[in-house]
């Protein structure tokens, strides 16, 4: 009894780790249901939160960003574009100078490539405020939250 037990516990916990949740009513993700990480083609809107540097808490950058990104998917290449402050001047991603979009309203749109969404995305801004002479680089990291993802 004690042996089948430890097997049980064994396998529920192989089971519970090994496993991926696929939220039914996601259809992106059960499209293509052999890898979380396989978007189907097409736009999206998703969640994100911009990350401290050195840790998982948001960063003051977050609220700086129009919330939800639109997630744009095409030949499995996924391309996400975010609105901004104007007082963040230039955004980097991994090192790359994001493409701005429109600038309009104070706020500026720009877009940057994602190579996986479940991970973690590097991003450095700088934020210039001329009237109180603030000039400074930030890095920050992007959590993207795939769970929100809708298609439009």
């Amino acid at each position: 009894m004690k042996t089948a037990n430890i097997a049980l516990a064994f396998l529920v916990t192989i089971f519970s780790v090994g496993s991926t949740v696929i939220p039914l009513d996601n259809k992106a993700y059960a499209a293509e249901s052999s890898s979380s990480s396989v978007i189907a083609d097409g736009e999206y809107s998703i969640g994100y939160t911009i990350l401290h540097a050195t840790n998982n808490e948001a960063s003051m950058a977050d609220q700086y960003y129009t919330k939800p990104a639109k997630l744009i998917v095409q030949n499995g290449q996924a391309k996400v574009q975010v609105e901004y402050s104007n007082l963040i001047t230039e955004f980097k991603v991994n090192g790359i100078t994001a493409t701005k979009i429109s600038e309009s309203g104070g706020k500026t749109t720009a877009e940057f490539s994602v190579a996986n969404l479940e991970a973690l995305t590097g991003a450095q801004i700088h934020v210039q405020v001329p009237v109180i002479n603030y000039d400074h680089w930030y890095t920050v990291r992007f959590d993207f939250d795939t769970a929100t993802l809708v298609k439009k």
